[in-house]
């Protein structure tokens, strides 16, 4: 406007910029007059008044230049002195200072508040001048190159993106830098509007002003550059590798084309006269193929073209292939250690602002968070230091481990409990578990033999049952202690209620949850090995999937439930978690790496394509609980590809369990899928250091179990590792309530749960 012939179009544009200006100092202002300067020493403190008081009176002054730029609209040629006036305002030291003291004290990148209106995240040092700008408003008039800033961006950290500890492998790796790629877009679209403009004529300021967003642009792109070249190629499949490789080649090509025509802009700010070839050359750099290519490849990244070949399948369920457009459910749970408090200040600065849902205990070190966002706001918001993972929170499908065959079993008296109780009529399992290890198993017939226990049998003991609906008025189970949870908001799709209590009575046409109460407590034939312990049952849905069905929220919040009620009743050293079912494999948002020193001592090593339950067996260990699972049922299929199964490891106290036919070999049915899943990674060969444990082994074929039934008293001969892992539960359960001096061995806190599973695997047949 001054050096130029001022139209009404141009001060409308200008004094719309000085508006936004006025905006963000307004705004930094109110924040930094609360600041407590009582927190720091008097010295600091005394400057940092100073600086407030100079911020709020910058922020005044060019908020009293907006009306007269306004007022100069309909007499844009006659306000010379007022153009003048705002431009020194503008330029002068008393605003630049305050803005130049609070922005040199950051130490990297400020927290960002995904979701909040804060314009297209350029670099803030380079937005204005007529320009469209880069800054983090991306305000201005759009200049002569005709760019148009797009929103979505994010300003690059101080050090580059390194420390923000985004993710290496994967398509995630990609998609996690779109954010900058958008900034970076924006400023070599400015740097390009700014030189389109620049001839021999041009002021020395305007050459100097292109000049800076170069810079700005350049830096972008190293800092791009730099994260790309990070990108584990291992975790791609060939064809994947060849089209990193081309980006990344593509990123190092545009930096140094920058970084090399930098200082020829530079040279021509005192002498704009001869460099017409320079700018001109310049304006083809940021336009050419390579260049925009590097970028806008990062910025419409969403998943690769190409598909996987059979020897290198894809993760499964990947979550870079949810919608980035449109928000979807996802959850979070933050690093052990985080304090509640820190928890709670954290979630005010996500989209939903701390809507969402929250499960949170006192007695536990790890906080979820259940909410809705895109995936641009979710690859932001697990990169923040306070997040451990995220994880899709949508639909799974669950698997049982039992095979059930029809039968019918008479209903017969028990004898009576004495030290050593002996009951001839107690099924056949529980007196194939009952023989001394010099007994040969083979060629006998069990059924016929004493079934042996002492008489505490669980008393006061806690099995938590996580499963379907337990049948509590079966005639097997009517007699057992129990107590119940059911996740508060579960809405059963086979019978539909709003009422927690109708909620909990649903009767499971399935079964399987009653079918691992009685192989824990069962006391009427008997078939329960612990038939004097508590059963806590965990209502966590039904099997299967769809809508409304199980999803990790309801995993979680039953897991946190059930490990603070261990905590709260303490019952450290008498609980057991039985957990029958296995889960999908699917890819999660997790910081790489990954420093939480839990998983480190609980031999958990984190795989690229994870899923819930790293922190939820951590937790569980970190209460000393023992945690029983079953090894899997389909004998073609590894246990490196279900879940938990794949985290198996002779150093934490995960018990994987596999079933055995009557004659002590493993349980392997001929001509169908089923039998014991075997140790092995993950057929698709992602993570091929999860592969599982069998720990221990209990007979599981055709032995005597309950299923739903009308008349609660049917019976069934079932076979399964999900059977063979509730007796492992309650034999565990057992040993807790022997007395004295056959109680399992004493253990520091912290090493209960790893001490039981060893005494468990010391006092087994081999």
């Amino acid at each position: 406007l001054i050096d130029g012939k001022p139209t009404s179009a141009g001060v409308s544009a200008a004094a719309d910029a000085v508006n936004q200006a006025a905006n963000d100092l307004g705004a930094i202002s109110s924040q930094a007059n609360s600041i407590d300067t009582s927190s720091f020493d008097p010295s600091t403190a005394s400057v940092i008044q100073q600086e407030q008081a100079a911020l709020q009176a910058a922020s005044k002054a060019v908020s009293d230049a907006v009306p007269r730029l306004q007022g100069c609209v309909d007499s844009a040629s006659s306000c010379g002195p007022v153009y003048n006036d705002v431009s020194g305002t503008l330029s002068s030291n008393s605003v630049s200072q305050p803005i130049a003291y609070f922005g040199s004290k950051g130490s990297g990148s400020p927290p960002q508040c995904p979701g909040c209106s804060s314009g297209n995240g350029g670099s803030s040092s380079s937005g204005g001048s007529g320009s469209g700008g880069s800054g983090s408003s991306g305000s201005g008039s759009g200049g002569s190159g005709g760019f148009t800033p797009v929103g979505g961006g994010l300003p690059f950290p101080k050090g580059g993106l390194g420390g923000l500890g985004l993710p290496t492998r994967g398509a995630g790796a990609i998609s996690a830098l779109k954010p900058w790629a958008i900034t970076t877009g924006n400023d070599i679209g400015a740097a390009e509007n700014l030189l389109s403009g620049l001839s021999g004529a041009s002021s020395s300021a305007s050459v100097s002003a292109a000049a800076d967003l170069l810079a700005t642009a350049g830096s972008d792109l190293s800092a791009l550059s730099a994260q790309a070249e990070a990108i584990e190629l291992t975790s791609f499949t060939e064809s994947q590798v060849a089209e990193v490789q081309a980006e990344q080649a593509a990123l190092r090509t545009a930096s140094q084309a920058f970084a090399e025509l930098l200082p020829k802009v530079q040279g021509c700010i005192k002498n704009p006269g001869p460099c017409q070839s320079v700018f001109v050359g310049g304006v083809g750099i940021l336009t050419a193929a390579n260049t925009y290519g590097a970028w806008q490849y990062l910025t419409s990244f969403n998943g690769f073209a190409t598909k996987p070949s059979q020897t290198s399948p894809s993760p499964p369920s990947a979550a870079s292939s949810t919608s980035t457009g449109s928000p979807s459910p996802w959850l979070l749970n933050t690093r052990s250690g985080t304090s509640i408090e820190a928890f709670k200040k954290f979630i005010q600065t996500l989209p939903d602002k701390g809507s969402g849902r929250q499960i949170v205990y006192e007695t536990l070190s790890t906080q979820w968070y259940a909410t809705k966002m895109t995936l641009e706001e979710a690859l932001i918001v697990h990169a923040f230091p306070i997040v451990d993972q995220m994880v899709p929170n949508e639909p799974l499908h669950v698997e049982a481990n039992e095979a059930k065959i029809a039968a019918d079993h008479p209903l017969r008296p028990r004898s009576g409990p004495t030290v050593v109780a002996a009951g001839r009529y107690a099924a056949w399992h529980l007196k194939w578990l009952c023989q001394p290890h010099h007994f040969p198993i083979q060629g006998r017939n069990l059924d016929f033999e004493q079934y042996l226990y002492e008489e505490s049998a669980g008393k006061d003991s806690y099995v938590y049952v996580f499963d379907a609906k337990i049948d509590w008025e079966h005639v097997e189970l009517e007699n057992i202690p129990h107590e119940r949870y059911v996740v508060e908001d579960l809405r059963f799709p086979f019978e539909p209620s709003d009422s927690p209590d109708d909620q909990a009575n649903v009767k499971d046409g399935n079964g399987h949850g009653s079918a691992m109460a009685g192989g824990v407590a069962g006391n009427l034939i008997p078939i329960g090995v612990a038939p004097r312990a508590t059963i806590v049952e965990v209502l966590m849905g039904r099997l299967g999937a769809g809508p409304p069905g199980l999803i990790p929220e309801h995993v979680v919040e039953c897991w946190e439930w059930a490990t603070n009620d261990v905590n709260l009743k303490n019952r450290k050293g008498k609980a057991v978690f039985l957990m029958a079912w296995t889960f999908p494999l699917f890819e999660v948002l997790r910081q790489d790496p990954n420093p939480d020193t839990r998983y480190q001592r609980y031999a958990i090593r984190l795989p690229a394509y994870d899923d819930l339950w790293p922190p939820l067996l951590a937790e569980a260990w970190d209460s000393d609980i023992p945690t029983v699972i079953p090894a899997g049922n389909l004998k073609a299929q590894t246990q490196g590809s279900t879940s938990p199964q794949r985290y198996g490891h002779p150093d934490n106290p995960l018990i994987n369990v596999g079933a055995l036919q009557r004659d002590g070999r493993i349980w392997d049915e001929p001509g169908t899928v089923h039998g014991t899943a075997p140790i092995g990674p993950d057929q698709g060969g992602w993570d091929p250091y999860l592969t599982g444990s069998l720990d221990i082994f209990a007979v599981a074929e055709d032995i005597v179990s309950i299923t739903a039934g009308e008349d609660h008293q049917t019976y069934e001969d079932g076979s399964g590792t999900s059977l063979a892992a509730a007796q492992i539960a309650g034999l565990l359960a057992y040993f807790m309530s022997l007395p004295a001096p056959y109680t399992l061995p004493a253990a520091n806190p912290g090493n209960l749960a790893l001490r039981a599973k060893q005494t468990l695997l010391a006092l087994a047949r081999t």
